[in-house]
């Protein structure tokens, strides 16, 4: 996926993205879109696995990745 920024004084900047997620998904849609059981199951093997969440202060990614402990959240 690419996005397109302006900005800077370097003018124009192109970004890959493997997956983008918004306000719109949910903890199961990350889940499911990174591959995370795979992910999960290499590092049982011993593999090292990552997963980096990249965006604004606030803007939500330690709930989406850890959530609350109230279920019904």
């Amino acid at each position: 996926m690419n996005n397109t920024m302006q900005g800077g004084f370097r003018g124009r900047k192109v970004y890959n993205f493997d997956q983008v997620f918004n306000q719109e998904h949910n903890q199961d849609d990350v889940y499911d879109g990174l591959g995370i059981s795979g992910l999960i199951g290499k590092v049982v093997e011993g593999y090292h696995g990552t997963v980096f969440a990249y965006g604004q202060t606030g803007s939500g990614k330690t709930f989406t990745m850890e959530g609350t402990e109230d279920p019904e959240r």
